[in-house]
């Protein structure tokens, strides 16, 4: 049984290249190094933290589905979804916990397209333009309402014991119980069994299907 409110962190596409890409707008801290200290930040504030990246929309929208009622609090930092995903608008939107929404640089600051987030309307609050430091922000944020409001950190604290993998997929989630399968049909049933299989379609950000990995 969980001993601590937890708290899943999301970071988008391109995250995985702090420290190489771009660095003159996102620093040279790799999200390794920033995930290291939001874990040993997390535990001076007493709360369980899980940091997860993908490039994959979808993936994303899975680990979201998957905490819910088991995270007190999603922070996230979504990358360049941020401006057009509203996958993600909707699956915080049905998240019943505290949402963070994090940016290394400040998006107002920059292109005129980037000043749009479908993220913002459904999150707790926005913390950006602050570098890496922006997420250890959110994280005390996240503890500062907790410890303001312990009867809703208590009712999650009755939950299962959630765990993510570190690369996010569909079917690793689906073996972990956070993605539920889809259900078998009656036994005279006469739907094909691999109609009901979760069918895997991968995209270019034109909208071009590319071949799914086997």
């Amino acid at each position: 049984m969980a001993t601590a409110p937890r708290i899943l962190v999301l970071h988008g596409p391109n995250l995985n290249l702090l420290g190489t890409r771009e660095p003159e707008i996102y620093g040279r801290t790799t999200l390794a190094e920033i995930d290291a200290g939001l874990a040993a930040l997390a535990r001076a504030e007493r709360v369980d933290l899980l940091c997860r990246q993908s490039n994959h929309e979808g993936a994303i929208v899975d680990a979201i589905h998957g905490a819910r009622d088991r995270c007190a609090a999603i922070i996230i930092n979504p990358g360049s979804l941020t401006h057009y995903a509203w996958s993600l608008h909707d699956a915080l939107a049905s998240f019943d916990g505290i949402i963070v929404e994090v940016h290394i640089s400040n998006p107002n600051a920059r292109e005129a397209w980037r000043h749009t987030s479908v993220v913002s309307p459904v999150a707790t609050g926005t913390i950006a333009g602050f570098g890496g430091d922006g997420y250890r922000l959110a994280v005390l944020a996240v503890a500062a309402k907790l410890a303001a409001a312990p009867e809703f950190a208590a009712r999650l604290l009755s939950q299962s014991r959630l765990r993510v993998p570190n690369e996010i997929n569909p079917l690793a989630l689906q073996e972990e119980g956070l993605l539920l399968p889809r259900p078998e049909p009656p036994a005279d049933s006469a739907v094909p069994l691999s109609t009901l299989r979760p069918q895997l379609q991968f995209t270019d950000l034109r909208g071009r299907l590319l071949a799914a990995p086997r």
